[in-house]
This record gives C-alpha cells, structure tokens and sequence, in this order.
C-alpha cells in the first residue's frame, strides 16, 4: 500500500480527455492537467470542485469491482464471430473497408 500519492499541477498542450483515476471519468480538455509524479494518477475538475477524493475513490472502486465480476461472468460463456467473418461483414457494409 502506498503512503502518500502527490499529485500536481501540470501544463498540457493538447486539450484532451485525460481519464480520471478518482471517478473513472474524463477531464474536459483542460491546460492544466492534475497528475501524479509518475504520471499514474490524473484528477480531474469535477473531482477537485467536488472535493471528496476518498468517497469518489470508493465509489468508482466499488464500480470497478462490479464491472470486473461481470466480465469474469462471461468467461466462457461469449461468443464471437472470427476476425475473418467481422471483416467480411464489415466490407460488405462499407465497401472497400480493411481492403489494401
């Protein structure tokens, strides 16, 4: 378990959508971005404005383990058409798509 994760502030030049390692959303494109040392850990605004870090860290934690109990559910169980048969699917709707 770690300690103590610093985050601080740091400037961006693209306006992206950086996921946020808090609530599992996204920045707003934003030019100043909140990001760990390592670059690990990114805030987003919505969390910093909101400011319960731990109650939005548990909740988006207690999401994630949900989706991961539905993913492993399927383990399995789904099935999928071949790459071969999505392509020709996919060229027959498109027309030339994936061809070289």
């Amino acid at each position: 378990m770690v300690d103590e994760v610093i985050t601080r502030f740091k400037s961006v030049k693209l306006h992206h959508h950086w996921p946020c390692t808090v609530c599992g959303g996204h920045t707003g494109g934003v030019n100043v971005l909140n990001e760990s040392e390592d670059g690990t850990v990114h805030v987003c605004e919505h969390c910093l404005k909101e400011n319960a870090i731990d109650a939005r860290l548990a909740l988006h934690a207690q999401r994630l383990e949900a989706q991961a109990q539905e993913v492993r559910s399927l383990i399995g169980h789904l099935k999928v058409p071949t790459y071969e048969e999505w392509l020709a699917e996919a060229q027959r709707r498109c027309g030339t798509y994936g061809r070289r």
